[in-house]
């Protein structure tokens, strides 16, 4: 299959490596002595203004360090650094002390119209800033950075860390403007860094990078809640520019979150016009703890999350966005309320911006990475909208790996308007997940103009759609491995195809009839977004397998043949996820942390306690209770399993009883067996019931209950309803019951015949 061109990523490259190098040893220590100024207004300090000390160790060899304490106010301030190396440190409540991890505030308030510092670096030289609070920058018209206004040059860098950088204000970057000096700047934002509450009248609230580059690997740092009248609430890039995220945040609050901006609430990235003005962001989860997030994000028009756009001419740039293991969560624009990918140029040229969302190891969207959840398509002003949720303007590229979209509300979940009818695949999907959003538009997957799209082992299912098909793409569309499950709607409108195995709810528009399965998927829970296979399912062991090790968006094995489920043309399942054994065959049977997946018969007879039948609290089980009631045997809860193919089954659970008298009450699993009923409503081919143990200790019954179903009974539509049933020892009322179940499990005995003649066997 063609792909999409992969730019080489320039992080961790030759160029890249020895710039990093320069920088460590820029922080070593150097042959001259270095010396240590202390700022403040006690006797034991060496300055008294925070200037002389600066200037002070411009005079003094070495990587000098200046300590500024807390006993003073320090206001109207404007400091410039030139040329030099040194460290400004926060900390100390007294110049004689050590610093205790406390920030210094260093503000502009009260002073001219400048930034609160002005840094220019040459050579290797490196600026380093911490335990400080920059605020207060207020530059004036146009001008640049009102925090920290840094010109750099290669090899030098800015480093900040521990600092807080917040209630500033600028024309660009409101915190912070970096700017390359003639070559390359670096800005390197280190652990438990808050960029944070900044505004810039036109672009970068919260940063402005031109012509630099951006680190924020280490942990604890976060942009948030800065503002942008036009572009890039929290970061606006120029290219040309390489940058680096893995902090993982504020915890749960994320990453990049909170900023607003007309394009690019989160972040904004625009290619130079010039040669070489190229931008790659790489964004990567690196601990499953504590995920990078691009979270509540707010562009007035474009990019709720993020804003990308290529520049053209005079040369060509390219943006390449890089997402791997990130949640993006809760952002809202009036189209593109995740990514919005733009393109400028009327030239013909076909190099637009690159989206990227890849999984990371360990960290799967079960997890919480590689997630576009929550986002919602309404203008400022609260109306709703049709804009799409990830949007591909002209010349613009999308590849999706191991991606859950969920929850989103808006237009197409995934939009593409790109005019080039070149073979590349503008559009690519696979393992991805796009289901339980709310679609206000014709299609979930809508390509309006003629790319080439490529949907592989992918699940769309169960969205709110007001249109008529679930995919809709101009051009030629390869579909294979996939399940679409949209009952009522139409599959696939497309212009030429490529269609291999699918499970769908309409198979007539995929023009396929032998590879195109009409049938019920059987999800394990989707209302609460697990589209995983049920052990019935009709998606499972269907396709061929794959060379190489294959993986689905769990990031398990691939190509996984289950005993009992006959396969069709191999062992591959359909859609985002493969089933990996045949047990469990009844799901939550252990109440791991609720009780769903057990609907109520008597309503509000049973709930969930934090109790277990092995004693361990941070699991569960159901108890059931009646006080002073009417019903002798009361039938709490039920599940109806699908049934994978003829064999011997073994039904057993855990009971206790909670009662001290001598006659207690009663547990039993009732079963009932039918040979062909999709939800456990057809006529009973057999029943029985299993008494349970009801000593105030739990215990399993000593014997499970023996169900047979042979080749002939069994169907694909077999099941097995389990209704969980407790019974007062009195029969006449009032009744009082209070018993628990647990571990509900339905197992497999004796030969596996193959069910391939089964009667009903499709």
């Amino acid at each position: 299959m063609p792909s999409m061109p992969r730019p080489s990523i320039p992080l961790g490259t030759d160029v890249v490596h020895a710039r990093l190098t320069a920088c460590l040893f820029a922080l070593l220590p150097l042959a001259s002595p270095a010396a240590v100024f202390t700022v403040g207004s006690n006797g034991s300090c060496s300055h008294s203004t925070i200037q002389a000390a600066i200037d002070a160790a411009a005079a003094a060899p070495g990587t000098d360090t200046i300590l500024i304490a807390r006993n003073q106010t320090w206001s109207a301030q404007q400091l410039v650094i030139t040329g030099q190396s040194v460290t400004l440190s926060g900390g100390p409540a007294q110049c004689a002390m050590v610093p205790d991890g406390s920030r210094t505030q260093i503000s502009g308030a009260g002073g001219a119209a400048l930034p609160v510092m002005r840094i220019t670096t040459s050579g290797d030289s490196v600026v380093t800033l911490k335990f400080l609070q920059i605020v207060g920058g207020d530059v004036a018209g146009d001008d640049l950075g009102g925090g920290i206004l840094y010109n750099g040059s290669v090899n030098s860098v800015l480093v900040i860390e521990d600092s807080v950088i917040s209630g500033n204000t600028a024309a660009y970057g409101g915190g912070i403007y970096v700017n390359g000096a003639g070559s390359r700047a670096l800005l390197n934002v280190g652990a438990n860094t808050l960029i944070a509450s900044n505004e810039a009248t036109i672009s970068g609230g919260g940063i402005y990078l031109s012509n630099a580059d951006l680190h924020m690997d280490a942990p604890g740092s976060a942009i948030a809640n800065n503002s942008a009248g036009d572009f890039g609430g929290g970061l606006r890039v120029l290219g040309p520019s390489d940058v680096s995220i893995q902090s993982g945040g504020l915890g749960t609050l994320g990453t990049i979150f909170g900023n607003t901006a007309r394009m690019g609430g989160g972040l904004a990235l625009q290619g130079s016009p010039d040669t070489d003005g190229d931008i790659t962001l790489t964004m990567e989860t690196m601990n499953p703890m504590n995920i990078v997030r691009i979270r509540g994000n707010l562009a007035r028009e474009r990019g709720g999350a993020m804003y990308a756009r290529s520049e053209i001419p005079p040369g060509v740039s390219t943006v390449v966005a890089q997402l791997n293991g990130v949640s993006i969560e809760e952002n809202t624009a009036q189209t593109g309320a995740a990514v919005y990918l733009d393109y400028a140029s009327s030239l013909g040229f076909t190099v637009g911006p690159y989206l990227y969302l890849n999984p990371v190891e360990g960290c799967t969207a079960a997890d919480g990475c590689n997630r576009v959840v929550g986002n919602l398509a309404r203008t400022v002003g609260g109306a709703l909208t049709t804009g799409g949720i990830i949007v591909a303007g002209d010349a613009s590229s999308m590849e999706l790996n191991d991606t859950h979209i969920l929850g989103n509300d808006g237009g197409p979940p995934i939009y593409s308007d790109d005019p080039d009818s070149s073979p590349s695949e503008r559009v690519r999907l696979d393992n991805v997940v796009i289901a339980n959003n709310a679609v206000r538009g014709d299609s979930i997957v809508r390509v309006v103009r003629g790319v080439r799209t490529r949907i592989v082992d992918s699940t769309i299912a169960g969205n709110n759609l007001t249109g008529n098909a679930i995919i809709n793409a101009v051009g030629h569309t390869t579909l294979d491995g996939s399940i679409l499950w949209q009952p009522g709607k139409t599959a696939l409108v497309t212009g030429t195809s490529t269609i291999g195995r699918v499970l769908a709810s309409e198979v007539a528009s995929l023009n396929t009839a032998l590879l195109a399965i009409n049938a019920d998927p059987r999800f394990v829970d989707p209302a609460n977004d697990d589209f995983r296979l049920k052990a019935g399912s009709r998606a499972i062991d269907v396709a061929p397998p794959v060379a190489g090790d294959d993986r689905d968006s769990d990031g398990l094995p691939r190509d996984q043949n289950l005993e009992l489920v006959t396969d069709l043309a191999g062992p591959r399942d359909l859609g985002a996820f493969e089933r990996q054994t045949l047990l469990p065959l009844v799901q939550n049977g252990g109440f791991a942390s609720d009780v769903r997946l057990w609907p109520e018969v008597v309503n509000n007879a049973s709930q969930f306690q934090g109790e277990d039948y092995a004693g361990i609290s941070i699991s569960g089980s159901l108890r059931v209770t009646e006080n002073g009631g009417s019903i002798a045997a009361l039938q709490a809860r039920r599940q109806c399993v699908h049934l994978p193919g003829p064999t011997t089954y073994q039904l057993n659970g855990y009971g206790r009883g909670y009662s001290t008298q001598l006659f207690r009450d009663t547990l039993s699993l009732v079963w009932r067996l039918r040979a062909s009923s999709a939800n456990c409503s057809g006529g009973v081919l057999r029943e029985g019931t299993l008494a349970l143990p009801n000593t105030t200790a739990w215990a399993r019954a000593a014997q499970p209950a023996i169900i047979p179903i042979s080749i002939a009974e069994w169907t694909v539509d077999s099941t097995l309803e389990i209704v969980l049933l407790a019974t007062d020892d009195r029969v006449l009322p009032p009744n009082n019951i209070d018993v628990a179940f647990d571990q509900i499990t339905l197992t497999v005995s004796g030969a596996l015949p193959d069910p391939i003649f089964a009667n009903g066997f499709e």
